[in-house]
């Protein structure tokens, strides 16, 4: 088996299971790429595709598969982008999460800076799963995510501890300190589902032992604040836009008792990633 080989079999898997998509995009004939697939299958001695009622689905093997050749491809056009660019300047692709994307990134980068000289710093800013999934398509070098990581192929080294604020208009509630029991009966303005912080709240919520439904999501965390300030309800947002951002005398913080909201930031990477020597600095920067 071969890269040719295997590049063929990726490109079907990616054009759900369509020979004739695949051999579109890849510029081939139909049964070339049908030779392909055959050739893999009778060096291994296994089946990649059920054929049911003219359609290809992936057999277990063929999921298997699937996995190295994503690896494979990935670690080959790494290499490739690497080699062509050995006499120029560097390039890093770094991903973030909304919130430090917005609140930490740019200091990373500017500190990446200050230490390699001619650096070609690339950022993109996304939800972490999002990201994660262009770490595994090599379309990232690293990631800075405020989730747990959920695909097996990537490494995550955990830098920092972020503690979380609830913020609350100042005239809702008296006192600067609430129980669990009256916090739950609040209307509750959250971060949608997948983010950081929700993943933070459903976690220690869960811990408790109660169920919550926010009565609002949202991506955005200053849209949640405007909210709060408006009296729309109680929301949790990270400490230190708290502190730095918001000037709403509107707003409060509260605390609820015997509770503490702490997001855990990681540094991502593909385990098969060739760290380069941005890559490294990068982690000396931010993980010591």
């Amino acid at each position: 088996m071969n890269l040719r080989q295997i590049r063929i079999f990726l490109t079907v898997c990616k054009c759900n299971c369509n020979i004739t998509a695949a051999a579109k995009e890849l510029h081939m004939t139909q049964p070339s790429v049908s030779i392909a697939i055959k050739e893999i299958e009778n060096y291994y001695n296994i089946v990649l595709f059920d054929r049911l009622s003219r359609r290809l689905y992936l057999t277990e093997a063929g999921k298997e598969l699937l996995k190295y050749a994503e690896r494979i491809v990935s670690v080959s056009e790494d290499l490739e982008e690497k080699m062509l660019s050995w006499n120029k300047a560097e390039r890093i692709r770094i991903g973030a999460s909304l919130t430090i994307g917005s609140e930490y990134i740019a200091e990373y980068v500017k500190q990446l800076k200050n230490s390699i000289e001619n650096v070609d710093v690339r950022v993109l800013i996304e939800p972490s799963r999002y990201l994660e999934k262009k770490l595994l398509t090599n379309d990232l070098d690293v990631a800075f995510v405020e989730t747990s990581v959920h695909e097996e192929d990537l490494n995550r080294l955990e830098y920092r501890e972020s503690p979380l604020a609830i913020i609350a208009h100042k005239d809702r509630i008296k006192n600067n300190e609430i129980s669990l029991e009256e916090f739950i009966k609040l209307p509750l303005l959250l971060r949608e589902k997948g983010s950081g912080i929700r993943e933070t709240f459903d976690r220690v919520m869960e811990e408790c032992g109660v169920n919550v439904e926010p009565i609002w999501e949202a991506q955005s965390t200053m849209g949640l604040i405007n909210a709060v300030s408006m009296d729309m309800g109680v929301s949790i947002i990270p400490k230190k836009i708290l502190e730095s951002r918001v000037f709403d005398s509107n707003i409060k913080e509260i605390r609820v008792e015997d509770i503490e909201f702490i997001q855990h930031f990681s540094l991502v990477y593909h385990k098969d990633k060739v760290l380069t020597p941005a890559m490294e600095e990068l982690k000396r920067i931010c993980c010591g």
